[in-house]
């Protein structure tokens, strides 16, 4: 199976998607003696995975950059490379890199490595 970021499929997929967890502030409590606990809901720590994809033109590597900046602070679909598949996940940033692939090629293929920061909420 190969791995997704929303309708977008990778070759390469580098990092875990780590579990969801109740985030509670402690808050100070005017004119009373102590502190209240406040939920934030569930969400997992920010966490990074790096991602690797070959395009066949250089130019549609560079359109699926642009492609993936798009998605910078919008919910997506995840889907890891064991089938496991995860929902609302924002994306705080996304550094897309499209380069050409020589080795082994006639020299048009392209691959787009894509450095990712997201958090599940």
């Amino acid at each position: 199976m190969g791995a997704k970021i929303n309708t977008y499929t990778v070759d390469g997929w580098r990092g875990t998607v780590p579990a969801l967890a109740n985030t509670v502030t402690a808050r100070d409590r005017a004119g009373t003696d102590g502190y209240t606990f406040v939920r934030a809901g569930k969400r997992s720590p920010p966490f990074t995975i790096s991602t690797r994809e070959t395009c066949s033109t250089i130019s549609s590597a560079r359109n699926r950059c642009a492609d993936y900046e798009a998605l910078i602070n919008k919910f997506v679909i995840l889907e890891d490379p064991s089938g496991r598949g995860y929902s609302r996940v924002m994306v705080l940033n996304v550094v897309p890199e499209a380069r050409r692939l020589l080795v082994s090629t006639d020299g048009n293929a392209a691959v787009v490595s894509a450095e990712w920061s997201l958090q599940r909420g």
